[in-house]
């Protein structure tokens, strides 16, 4: 069984994956996906067509077109 949650935006939808934390105060783009067991930290923000890998954990802002993975996230391409 696959589950995701979306937050449903103007046009695009965003992904956000059950057993995610977002904390608040955080803007996330249009596009994103954001994986199962995400965490991002409070203030940031998630460009547009980001890529937010499983049990990743974001602590500084994400630019545009970009997939973060890992414990600090680093981007992956």
């Amino acid at each position: 069984m696959h589950l995701l949650i979306m937050i449903v935006g103007l046009k695009r939808p965003v992904h956000i994956a059950p057993a995610s934390a977002i904390a608040g105060n955080t803007k996330i783009g249009k596009q994103a996906f954001i994986g199962l067991n995400a965490t991002v930290i409070q203030g940031l923000n998630i460009g547009v067509d980001v890529i937010i890998g499983a049990g990743t954990v974001v602590v500084k802002d994400v630019v545009k077109n970009s997939t973060m993975v890992g414990n600090p996230a680093k981007i992956l391409y």
